[in-house]
Protein backbone atom coordinates (compact mmCIF):
# COMPACT_ATOMS: atom_id res chain seq x y z
CA UNK A 1 0.00 0.00 0.00
CA UNK A 2 1.51 3.30 -0.95
CA UNK A 3 1.90 5.76 1.85
CA UNK A 4 -0.22 9.00 1.35
CA UNK A 5 1.98 12.09 0.82
CA UNK A 6 2.40 14.85 3.62
CA UNK A 7 0.06 17.36 1.83
CA UNK A 8 -2.59 13.97 1.68
CA UNK A 9 -2.21 13.25 5.10
CA UNK A 10 -2.64 16.76 6.28
CA UNK A 11 -6.07 16.35 4.54
CA UNK A 12 -7.25 13.52 5.45
CA UNK A 13 -6.41 14.97 9.36
CA UNK A 14 -8.25 18.30 8.48
CA UNK A 15 -11.38 15.90 7.25
CA UNK A 16 -11.34 13.52 10.39
CA UNK A 17 -10.97 16.12 12.95
CA UNK A 18 -14.13 18.35 11.31
CA UNK A 19 -16.80 16.91 13.28
CA UNK A 20 -17.02 15.28 16.89
CA UNK A 21 -15.79 11.65 16.98
CA UNK A 22 -17.98 9.06 16.22
CA UNK A 23 -18.11 6.20 18.46
CA UNK A 24 -15.82 3.31 17.30
CA UNK A 25 -14.21 -0.13 18.74
CA UNK A 26 -11.81 0.93 21.63
CA UNK A 27 -8.83 -1.40 20.07
CA UNK A 28 -9.20 0.47 16.96
CA UNK A 29 -8.94 3.80 19.15
CA UNK A 30 -6.25 2.93 20.80
CA UNK A 31 -3.97 1.88 17.79
CA UNK A 32 -4.81 5.64 16.29
CA UNK A 33 -4.17 6.96 19.40
CA UNK A 34 -0.74 5.37 19.48
CA UNK A 35 -0.06 5.93 15.13
CA UNK A 36 -1.10 9.40 15.84
CA UNK A 37 1.58 10.04 18.77
CA UNK A 38 4.19 8.04 16.40
CA UNK A 39 3.45 11.06 14.10
CA UNK A 40 3.54 13.92 15.98
CA UNK A 41 7.44 12.67 17.33
CA UNK A 42 8.69 12.16 13.78
CA UNK A 43 7.27 15.80 13.02
CA UNK A 44 8.37 17.46 16.25
CA UNK A 45 12.00 19.36 15.56
CA UNK A 46 14.40 19.30 18.10
CA UNK A 47 13.31 22.54 19.71
CA UNK A 48 9.48 21.40 19.66
CA UNK A 49 11.32 19.09 21.85
CA UNK A 50 12.89 21.22 24.19
CA UNK A 51 9.68 23.14 24.20
CA UNK A 52 7.41 20.73 25.32
CA UNK A 53 9.86 18.72 27.70
CA UNK A 54 10.74 22.04 29.68
CA UNK A 55 7.79 24.50 29.15
CA UNK A 56 5.12 22.96 27.59
CA UNK A 57 4.35 19.69 29.86
CA UNK A 58 4.91 21.55 33.55
CA UNK A 59 2.82 24.42 31.93
CA UNK A 60 -0.04 22.09 31.30
CA UNK A 61 0.24 20.61 34.53
CA UNK A 62 0.26 23.67 36.83
CA UNK A 63 -2.96 25.15 34.66
CA UNK A 64 -4.79 21.78 35.07
CA UNK A 65 -3.69 21.99 38.84
CA UNK A 66 -5.44 25.41 39.29
CA UNK A 67 -8.30 24.20 37.26
CA UNK A 68 -9.03 21.24 39.91
CA UNK A 69 -8.48 23.89 42.49
CA UNK A 70 -11.05 26.48 41.66
CA UNK A 71 -13.42 23.19 40.85
CA UNK A 72 -13.44 24.61 37.01
CA UNK A 73 -13.69 21.26 35.33
CA UNK A 74 -17.16 20.15 37.94
CA UNK A 75 -18.49 23.96 37.21
CA UNK A 76 -18.42 23.49 33.43
CA UNK A 77 -19.62 20.20 32.95
CA UNK A 78 -21.80 19.60 30.21
CA UNK A 79 -22.67 23.32 30.45
CA UNK A 80 -21.38 26.03 29.25
CA UNK A 81 -20.43 30.04 31.09
CA UNK A 82 -19.44 32.88 30.13
CA UNK A 83 -16.02 34.49 31.52
CA UNK A 84 -17.94 36.80 34.06
CA UNK A 85 -20.34 33.90 35.01
CA UNK A 86 -16.91 31.71 35.87
CA UNK A 87 -15.12 34.19 37.48
CA UNK A 88 -18.66 35.17 39.75
CA UNK A 89 -19.13 31.05 40.82
CA UNK A 90 -15.20 30.24 41.40
CA UNK A 91 -14.16 33.62 42.80
CA UNK A 92 -11.40 34.32 40.89
CA UNK A 93 -10.56 37.56 39.61
CA UNK A 94 -11.36 38.26 35.91
CA UNK A 95 -8.07 38.80 34.40
CA UNK A 96 -6.46 35.99 35.84
CA UNK A 97 -9.41 33.67 35.43
CA UNK A 98 -9.14 34.52 31.46
CA UNK A 99 -5.26 33.70 32.04
CA UNK A 100 -5.51 30.24 32.90
CA UNK A 101 -8.46 29.80 30.81
CA UNK A 102 -6.07 30.57 27.77
CA UNK A 103 -3.82 28.12 28.83
CA UNK A 104 -6.20 25.38 29.95
CA UNK A 105 -7.95 26.04 26.04
CA UNK A 106 -4.31 25.80 24.40
CA UNK A 107 -3.93 21.90 26.20
CA UNK A 108 -7.58 21.26 25.29
CA UNK A 109 -8.64 20.62 29.18
CA UNK A 110 -11.67 23.41 28.17
CA UNK A 111 -13.08 24.30 24.83
CA UNK A 112 -13.67 27.81 23.92
CA UNK A 113 -17.25 27.58 21.74
CA UNK A 114 -17.44 31.37 21.16
CA UNK A 115 -15.49 34.30 22.41
CA UNK A 116 -14.93 34.32 26.22
CA UNK A 117 -17.46 31.70 26.83
CA UNK A 118 -16.75 28.01 27.75
CA UNK A 119 -17.63 24.47 28.07
CA UNK A 120 -15.78 21.05 29.07
CA UNK A 121 -13.91 18.72 27.66
CA UNK A 122 -14.46 15.30 26.73
CA UNK A 123 -11.32 13.90 27.05
CA UNK A 124 -11.10 16.06 31.15
CA UNK A 125 -14.45 14.29 31.55
CA UNK A 126 -12.45 12.15 34.88
CA UNK A 127 -11.73 15.98 36.11
CA UNK A 128 -15.57 17.11 35.93
CA UNK A 129 -16.43 14.39 39.07
CA UNK A 130 -16.21 16.66 41.83
CA UNK A 131 -14.39 13.84 43.88
CA UNK A 132 -11.53 13.23 41.09
CA UNK A 133 -11.10 16.68 41.09
CA UNK A 134 -10.75 17.55 44.65
CA UNK A 135 -8.25 14.88 45.01
CA UNK A 136 -6.08 15.90 42.05
CA UNK A 137 -4.09 18.31 43.75
CA UNK A 138 -3.09 15.95 46.85
CA UNK A 139 -2.27 13.26 44.33
CA UNK A 140 -0.47 15.82 42.16
CA UNK A 141 1.82 17.40 45.28
CA UNK A 142 2.81 13.64 46.65
CA UNK A 143 3.62 12.90 42.69
CA UNK A 144 5.35 15.88 42.33
CA UNK A 145 7.85 15.83 45.74
CA UNK A 146 8.96 12.26 44.46
CA UNK A 147 9.48 13.04 40.88
CA UNK A 148 11.41 16.10 41.85
CA UNK A 149 13.57 14.04 44.25
CA UNK A 150 14.05 11.02 41.77
CA UNK A 151 17.64 12.56 40.23
CA UNK A 152 19.21 13.57 43.49
CA UNK A 153 18.52 10.07 45.01
CA UNK A 154 19.57 8.42 42.34
CA UNK A 155 22.82 10.49 41.85
CA UNK A 156 23.04 9.54 45.76
CA UNK A 157 23.13 6.05 45.13
CA UNK A 158 25.44 5.98 42.19
CA UNK A 159 22.90 5.54 40.01
CA UNK A 160 22.22 2.01 41.25
CA UNK A 161 18.61 0.28 40.66
CA UNK A 162 16.54 0.71 44.16
CA UNK A 163 15.81 -2.86 45.77
CA UNK A 164 14.94 -1.80 49.14
CA UNK A 165 11.90 -0.96 50.03
CA UNK A 166 12.30 1.25 52.88
CA UNK A 167 14.81 3.29 50.87
CA UNK A 168 13.11 5.27 47.84
CA UNK A 169 12.64 7.95 46.35
CA UNK A 170 9.55 7.96 47.56
CA UNK A 171 10.40 7.33 51.57
CA UNK A 172 9.03 10.13 53.59
CA UNK A 173 6.74 11.22 51.88
CA UNK A 174 2.90 11.46 52.73
CA UNK A 175 3.78 9.92 56.22
CA UNK A 176 1.10 10.33 58.90
CA UNK A 177 3.19 13.48 60.46
CA UNK A 178 1.94 15.33 57.06
CA UNK A 179 -1.94 14.33 57.54
CA UNK A 180 -2.17 14.14 61.70
CA UNK A 181 -0.49 16.08 64.48
CA UNK A 182 1.65 13.24 66.00
CA UNK A 183 3.02 15.74 68.34
CA UNK A 184 -0.20 16.98 70.15
CA UNK A 185 -2.20 14.06 69.91
CA UNK A 186 -0.29 11.46 70.29
CA UNK A 187 3.41 12.31 72.00
CA UNK A 188 1.99 14.95 74.31
CA UNK A 189 0.20 12.59 77.30
CA UNK A 190 1.91 9.89 76.67
CA UNK A 191 2.08 7.09 78.88
CA UNK A 192 5.62 5.32 78.29
CA UNK A 193 4.04 1.96 79.92
CA UNK A 194 1.83 1.48 76.52
CA UNK A 195 2.96 1.32 73.19
CA UNK A 196 2.99 4.53 71.02
CA UNK A 197 2.40 3.05 67.51
CA UNK A 198 0.46 0.25 66.24
CA UNK A 199 0.00 -0.16 62.51
CA UNK A 200 -2.42 -2.73 61.87
CA UNK A 201 -2.41 -4.86 58.78
CA UNK A 202 1.43 -2.73 58.53
CA UNK A 203 2.56 -5.08 55.09
CA UNK A 204 6.19 -4.76 55.34
CA UNK A 205 6.47 -1.74 57.90
CA UNK A 206 6.93 1.23 55.70
CA UNK A 207 5.12 3.39 57.40
CA UNK A 208 5.87 2.33 60.78
CA UNK A 209 10.03 2.89 59.61
CA UNK A 210 8.78 6.32 58.03
CA UNK A 211 7.70 7.34 60.96
CA UNK A 212 10.62 6.78 62.97
CA UNK A 213 12.58 8.63 60.20
CA UNK A 214 10.56 11.65 60.62
CA UNK A 215 10.15 11.47 64.14
CA UNK A 216 13.00 10.86 65.54
CA UNK A 217 12.66 11.09 68.91
CA UNK A 218 9.24 9.73 69.08
CA UNK A 219 8.83 7.66 72.22
CA UNK A 220 7.60 4.16 72.94
CA UNK A 221 7.10 1.03 70.95
CA UNK A 222 6.44 1.11 67.53
CA UNK A 223 4.91 -2.51 66.19
CA UNK A 224 4.04 -3.37 62.70
CA UNK A 225 1.24 -6.34 62.70
CA UNK A 226 0.59 -8.36 59.51
CA UNK A 227 0.27 -11.78 58.62
CA UNK A 228 2.95 -14.92 58.91
CA UNK A 229 3.23 -14.49 55.21
CA UNK A 230 4.24 -11.03 54.86
CA UNK A 231 5.57 -10.19 57.93
CA UNK A 232 8.45 -13.07 56.81
CA UNK A 233 9.42 -10.71 53.98
CA UNK A 234 9.96 -7.88 55.60
CA UNK A 235 13.79 -7.19 55.90
CA UNK A 236 14.46 -7.45 59.81
CA UNK A 237 17.99 -7.16 59.61
CA UNK A 238 18.03 -3.39 57.85
CA UNK A 239 19.18 -0.77 60.41
CA UNK A 240 16.03 1.02 59.48
CA UNK A 241 14.01 -1.65 61.47
CA UNK A 242 16.07 -1.45 64.63
CA UNK A 243 13.45 0.15 66.58
CA UNK A 244 10.50 -1.16 64.90
CA UNK A 245 8.55 -4.17 66.14
CA UNK A 246 7.45 -6.87 63.60
CA UNK A 247 4.55 -9.23 64.56
CA UNK A 248 2.50 -11.69 62.96
CA UNK A 249 -1.34 -11.23 64.20
CA UNK A 250 -4.37 -11.51 61.93
CA UNK A 251 -6.75 -8.48 62.54
CA UNK A 252 -9.82 -10.60 62.54
CA UNK A 253 -8.81 -12.04 66.05
CA UNK A 254 -8.44 -9.71 69.42
CA UNK A 255 -5.19 -7.42 69.06
CA UNK A 256 -2.81 -8.65 71.98
CA UNK A 257 -1.52 -5.35 72.01
CA UNK A 258 -3.61 -2.96 74.92
CA UNK A 259 -3.87 0.11 75.70
CA UNK A 260 -1.70 1.38 73.04
CA UNK A 261 -1.59 5.12 72.21
CA UNK A 262 -2.37 4.97 68.43
CA UNK A 263 -4.17 1.87 66.96
CA UNK A 264 -2.76 2.95 62.87
CA UNK A 265 -4.99 0.68 59.76
CA UNK A 266 -4.32 2.08 56.49
CA UNK A 267 -5.98 0.72 52.98
CA UNK A 268 -7.03 -2.32 54.75
CA UNK A 269 -10.77 -2.23 55.25
CA UNK A 270 -11.95 -1.82 51.80
CA UNK A 271 -10.29 -4.98 50.74
CA UNK A 272 -13.03 -6.30 53.12
CA UNK A 273 -16.98 -6.87 53.31
CA UNK A 274 -18.66 -4.81 56.26
CA UNK A 275 -18.91 -7.68 58.51
CA UNK A 276 -14.90 -8.23 58.72
CA UNK A 277 -14.77 -5.00 58.64
CA UNK A 278 -17.39 -4.50 61.81
CA UNK A 279 -14.88 -7.25 63.36
CA UNK A 280 -11.54 -5.71 62.71
CA UNK A 281 -12.66 -2.59 64.11
CA UNK A 282 -14.01 -4.32 67.12
CA UNK A 283 -11.04 -5.73 67.98
CA UNK A 284 -9.47 -2.64 67.90
CA UNK A 285 -11.86 -0.98 69.98
CA UNK A 286 -11.59 -3.61 72.34
CA UNK A 287 -7.82 -3.27 72.50
CA UNK A 288 -8.07 0.29 73.26
CA UNK A 289 -8.14 2.52 76.16
CA UNK A 290 -11.14 5.23 76.42
CA UNK A 291 -9.94 8.67 76.55
CA UNK A 292 -6.43 7.84 76.00
CA UNK A 293 -5.68 5.53 72.69
CA UNK A 294 -6.33 6.38 69.08
CA UNK A 295 -7.82 4.81 66.33
CA UNK A 296 -6.71 5.84 63.38
CA UNK A 297 -8.03 4.77 59.80
CA UNK A 298 -6.51 6.02 57.13
CA UNK A 299 -8.73 5.28 54.21
CA UNK A 300 -11.03 6.51 50.41
CA UNK A 301 -14.37 7.14 51.37
CA UNK A 302 -16.83 6.49 49.06
CA UNK A 303 -19.70 8.67 49.07
CA UNK A 304 -23.44 7.09 48.85
CA UNK A 305 -24.39 8.95 45.87
CA UNK A 306 -22.65 10.56 42.98
CA UNK A 307 -19.68 8.29 43.32
CA UNK A 308 -16.72 8.92 40.71
CA UNK A 309 -14.14 6.18 38.79
CA UNK A 310 -11.75 8.00 40.37
CA UNK A 311 -13.40 6.38 43.99
CA UNK A 312 -14.33 2.88 42.95
CA UNK A 313 -10.98 2.07 41.20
Amino acid sequence: MNSPSAEQLLHQLEAFNQGDLLPIPEELRAKLFAAAKITCHKLETSADTVARVLISQPVEAISVRIAADLRLFSTLANKTLSLSELAKVVGAELDLLERVLRSLTAFGALTEVSPKRFTSSPTYALFQEPSFEAAFGTCQDILQKIRGSLPGYLASTGHRNPTDPTDTAAEGFTQLPEIYSVEDRLITGFDPETAMFVDVGGGLGQKAVALKKSLPHIPGRVIVQDTPAVIRHAPKGDPSYQDVELTAHDFLTPNPIKGARCYYIRQCLRNWPDKACVTILKHLKEAATPGYSRILIHEIIVPETEVGPWVVS
